[in-house]
């Protein structure tokens, strides 16, 4: 019995079960209080947090569906909040996985968040992602449906 503590407590020291890093925390709650304000009403949920430099990036949901890029440092200071999933894009939820998997493609290659989806057409074969990024440069993203295999071109 007294191994079986030992080896819980060591691995909850080391981190195995997912414990925020030091500042995520905080940086999360910040991003959730800003898309609160802005989008209106409780709900949603965080899709993913990244360090990212001095900051985190923190990738959320809102309520009805709209994704959001959020930046923020440990201490808690929101830095950026951007709506990343305008209505008028298209898609619905339906296409969340594919708009997913093009965002985190297209922030790879160019280094950094700020990216917009414009546009979004399913078919059965693939579906296409438009997107700009922060420079407003145009992307396209062709990717399978389950959002394994894709594709950009600027």
């Amino acid at each position: 019995m007294i191994r079986i503590a030992a080896a819980i407590a060591l691995a909850i020291a080391a981190g195995s079960f997912g414990i925020a890093h030091a500042g995520e925390q905080d940086a999360v709650d910040a991003c959730i209080d800003g898309v609160r304000a802005q989008a209106g009403g409780a709900g949603g949920q965080v899709l993913g947090a990244d360090k990212m430099g001095a900051q985190w990036y923190v990738h959320l949901e809102d309520a009805s569906g709209g994704e959001w890029d959020c930046y923020a440092g440990d201490d808690g200071k929101l830095e950026q909040l951007t709506a990343v999933t305008p209505a008028a894009a298209g898609g619905g939820a339906e296409m969340k996985v594919q708009r997913q998997a093009c965002r985190r493609a297209l922030r790879k290659e160019v280094g950094r968040g700020g990216i917009k989806v414009t546009g979004a057409e399913f078919s059965e074969a693939n579906s296409l992602i438009t997107m700009t990024d922060d420079d407003g440069g145009e992307w396209r993203c062709l990717t399978s449906n389950d959002g394994k295999s894709v594709e950009l071109t600027r």
